[in-house]
């Protein structure tokens, strides 16, 4: 559907190209008015909010116009017709602009809009007034033309060649991007414009200013009135193209960090989640309560209060501050020994867990749970008889291995396990976990971390 849009007026630009140049009238308003409907429409499609909807509108007016020229001179050079040239150039660039705007609104420019364009048409329209007013300035339709096309390329040349007044602008175009975000988040939102507008306004008048006077290369005091007008709108236009690139990739920039943290935060949740299932396991506590009610109807007392002695430091492991997503991979060792021993007490015979962890890295930190989960994994998805789980750790990573066992009945599992650990290690330290699987293996590879 976007294709068809960009396309229609893409056509209607030409034609109505071709046809105000039939009659020897101006197109420069009608191709305009045609360029910034096609902007809203798509921006109004990608849900853009109204802000960025006028920095679209912005770029796309002074880029086409560059565009247009550019297109035009080359097709010049091919085309003897000037009707052709300049349809023909006309739904080139259209096309170029249609489908700019659609990338920018989806890959670029943030997802979910604060003001919809639809919900601020007041706005939008002192926009488009701007917009047209700027281009009637510029291309000298209604008579109130400040220059020709000759003192157009000489101004915007002199602009051009004073690289300290265009560093100038830039430079203080980044602070008032800047600063006017900060703006937004402390006062009114018409507020916050009109203070930014009044910055813009302010350096568009140094500016020109600036490059009139020759500064600071040279001080020309021979500056007129009118030659002050010209350059001011040369001025505007520059300014308006600096200001809505940087606050394009600004709030690009912005949009980026803020999905980035969003995705942390869910991904600390959801391991907060999986973790708090975990410690209360209703699988894990009938298993245990089973063992100990046979322990206690059929084993010596002292097995039994062995058991239950193991137990409780399993669960006042789990009651520790929950605040440290880590703990040093020597509680995290001891927790799971405590865990390894109340499973010799359901399976006596075929499991092994061999620990060959070097003293050094003993003191690293590992996500809490982790080794645990990694042998209930192993225990879970394999026969027990004959199952050899091996711990070995490098200085970088601590690996828990098992050879593969394969079950009668192998359990339906969601995997919620891995997932906790994996989201720990990325939304908290932006380290992934490694997963190796082979027909007689199974190895996951868990980093040690130095520090929190």
């Amino acid at each position: 559907m976007d294709a068809v849009w960009i396309t229609g007026f893409a056509l209607l630009h030409a034609g109505g190209a071709v046809l105000c140049r039939s009659f020897g009238m101006d197109d420069s308003l009608l191709l305009t008015a045609l360029t910034m409907a096609l902007t809203i429409i798509l921006c109004v499609r990608e849900g853009m909010s109204v802000t960025m909807t006028a920095i679209c509108g912005v770029l796309v007016n002074i880029l086409g116009y560059g565009l247009g020229v550019a297109m035009a001179a080359l097709l010049g050079l091919l085309l003897p017709s000037e009707v052709a040239v300049h349809a023909l150039s006309t739904f080139i660039v259209t096309l170029l602009i249609g489908w700019g705007v659609l990338l920018t609104g989806r890959h670029i420019v943030p997802p979910v809009p604060d003001r919809p364009v639809r919900d601020n048409l007041g706005t939008m329209l002192l926009m488009v007034g701007l917009i047209f007013g700027v281009r009637i300035v510029v291309s000298g339709s209604a008579g109130i033309s400040l220059f020709s096309d000759t003192d157009l390329r000489e101004l915007l040349r002199l602009f051009l060649s004073n690289s300290v007044a265009l560093l100038t602008m830039a430079f203080l175009t980044l602070l008032i991007v800047e600063y006017s975000r900060k703006l937004r988040e402390r006062m009114d939102r018409w507020a916050a414009m009109t203070l930014t507008f009044l910055m813009l306004v302010a350096l568009v008048a140094l500016s020109a200013l600036m490059v009139g006077l020759g500064l600071p290369l040279r001080a020309d005091t021979n500056l007129s009135g009118p030659d002050y007008s010209r350059l001011l709108v040369i001025a505007v236009v520059l300014e308006s193209l600096l200001f809505s690139v940087i606050y394009l990739v600004d709030s690009s920039i912005s949009a980026r960090r803020n999905a980035r943290y969003e995705r942390d935060s869910a991904n600390q949740a959801h391991s907060q989640y999986l973790s708090l299932k975990q410690q209360v396991s209703p699988h894990f506590l009938f298993n245990s309560l089973n063992v100990l009610d046979s322990l206690i109807t059929e084993g010596p007392p002292e097995a039994a209060h062995e058991y239950i002695g193991k137990l409780s430091g399993l669960y006042r492991y789990m009651l520790r501050d929950e605040r440290e997503p880590v703990v040093r991979l020597r509680d995290e060792l001891e927790y799971s020994r405590m865990y390894y021993d109340l499973l010799l007490v359901r399976f006596p015979d075929g499991l092994t867990v061999r620990s060959d962890i070097r003293p050094e890295d003993q003191q690293r930190l590992v996500v809490k749970y982790s080794v645990q989960m990694l042998i209930e994994n192993a225990v879970k998805h394999n026969a027990v008889d004959g199952l050899v789980i091996h711990l070995t750790s490098d200085g970088e990573s601590i690996c828990v291995s098992n050879n593969r066992v394969p079950r009668l009945n192998p359990p339906v599992s969601a995997g919620l396990g891995l997932k906790y650990i994996r989201n720990s290690y990325l939304g908290s330290f932006g380290k992934d976990i490694t997963i190796t699987q082979t027909d007689s293996s199974y190895t996951v590879r868990l980093p040690l971390l130095s520090s929190l």
